[in-house]
């Protein structure tokens, strides 16, 4: 069982990851919010299925890691505020919140 969610837990961390990196630099100013990335963008730049994408999103979205900011195409932003209020016993502290995680998000 745990080798099933190992696959899992990196694919939600690439694309948390994903959309934190486009979200910081939208937050900069250095981009548009256009420029967040769609399930499409992300799907593309990951190799992956968009069912799998959005899949995956919607766990994030549950979870209000991300949320959407647009409506066509859906692009996402990545909720860093989430990160300070999360505990432990998160799913998600494991892969975001700590230094050692390869997915590690800095706040």
């Amino acid at each position: 069982m745990e080798s099933e969610k190992l696959p899992s837990e990196k694919l939600l961390g690439e694309i948390g990851l994903e959309i934190a990196g486009m979200t910081a630099r939208v937050e900069a100013g250095t981009l548009l919010d256009e420029a967040l990335p769609s399930a499409n963008d992300i799907a593309r730049k990951l190799g992956l299925k968009l069912d799998t994408i959005k899949k995956k999103l919607r766990v994030l979205k549950a979870a209000e890691l991300v949320q959407a900011v647009s409506y066509s195409p859906k692009r996402y932003r990545f909720n860093r505020y989430i990160l300070r209020d999360m505990t432990e016993e998160s799913e998600f502290y494991a892969l975001f919140c700590e230094s050692e995680s390869p997915y590690f998000i800095g706040l």
